[in-house]
């Protein structure tokens, strides 16, 4: 008799929104596929992306424990693909209807069965209703390689007409250091995998730009001799900058209070201080895992004289230098919401040896 076959189960396919250019070498295009039921997976299974004339193997990469909702986890599973310097799509990426490769590993049913899966539609974007069927190009997710660096004009000065803490820089790397004033639920694993974000930034942008601008730091103690309630005023600690600090370091810390600009904002970078905070809102919302990263690196590239995409007022001042529509929105593990564009621009704000 011959052998059963695995069932069959249907998987639709979205993906995170890249920059808003497409997708430079070094940035991790990231895949979640839903399944129409709970899913296991066994091994590393791989999903075929085609990218110009090649296609290339998105590795499976598990969800970090509370990095995603926790009604729909056990439907979705995540592949990650790093791009190379010689990957170019300008038409877009396509996904094949059989783009899982099985060799070195399997998805399972509810009951530990394999199965096999058919894709049915792809969508550009975390819940967009355009799916296309598979094998048709995604020409909102372009892929560009490795471009020219631009070449720089007035980005010093317009990141400087936003934050004079630029001026600290000398060539040698930003010591970034955690105060451990956190409150509950933050552990001191959490401070560490914050500080973690900027280990994987600091490595990104060697690699990009061939220097160092940070360096990741400790997890340090409350400095002695600071005011009473020196963290419950958002507004005063801009006047006052109670934390001790030598120039090129930066500090994250808790502060006890909101953004009164922006009252559910979760996070601020203080520049003339030199510092930057995790507000209340952040604090009652917060469920571990590395989502969160990408919230240090946003805050740290503030101080560095970046404003969010859309601050079109800034902007048509001459104020600051725009961060990518990835980072604005600052919700990635590691150091993945820092896009090549962010970095090039960085490379003119922050030029080698100071």
């Amino acid at each position: 008799m011959p052998p059963r076959p695995p069932p069959t189960v249907e998987a639709g396919i979205w993906l995170y929104a890249g920059s808003v250019e497409g997708y430079y070498v070094g940035e991790r295009i990231r895949i979640v596929v839903e399944f129409e039921e709970t899913t296991t997976v066994e091994g590393s299974p791989r999903l075929a992306i085609q990218i110009g004339d090649h296609v290339r193997l998105a590795d499976f990469s598990p969800w970090i424990e509370d990095d995603f909702p926790p009604e729909r986890p056990s439907f979705l599973q995540r592949f990650d693909y790093e791009v190379r310097a010689d990957d170019e799509d300008l038409d877009g990426i396509s996904i094949p209807a059989d783009a899982f490769d099985f060799s070195e590993g399997a998805i399972l049913n509810a009951a530990g069965v394999e199965i096999e899966v058919e894709i049915t539609a792809v969508a550009p974007k975390r819940d967009s209703p355009n799916a296309i069927e598979p094998g048709e190009a995604l020409d909102t997710h372009r892929v560009l390689g490795q471009p020219e660096p631009r070449v720089c004009t007035d980005e010093r000065e317009r990141a400087l007409n936003h934050s004079q803490f630029i001026n600290e820089w000398v060539g040698t790397p930003f010591r970034v250091d955690m105060i451990r004033n956190f409150p509950d639920p933050f552990t001191e694993a959490d401070l560490v995998d914050l500080l973690d974000a900027v280990g994987h930034l600091d490595e990104k942008i060697e690699r990009q730009v061939g220097y160092r601008i940070l360096e990741e730091g400790d997890v340090i103690p409350l400095p002695e001799g600071l005011p009473p309630n020196w963290n419950t005023d958002e507004q005063r600690h801009r006047r006052t900058c109670p934390l001790p600090r030598e120039p090129g370091h930066i500090q994250g810390f808790y502060m006890n209070d909101t953004n009164h600009g922006s009252p559910s904002a979760g996070a601020q970078a203080n520049s003339r201080c030199g510092d930057f905070c995790f507000l209340r809102p952040m604090v009652e919302r917060w469920r571990g895992g590395r989502e969160y990263d990408g919230v240090t690196l946003h805050e740290i590239f503030h101080l560095f004289g970046f404003v969010h995409s859309d601050d079109y007022d800034f902007l048509a001042r001459g104020q600051g230098v725009p961060m990518s529509v990835s980072l604005t929105r600052a919700d990635a593990p590691d150091a993945v919401a820092v896009t090549w564009s962010d970095i090039d621009t960085l490379r003119c704000v922050l030029s080698e040896g100071g």
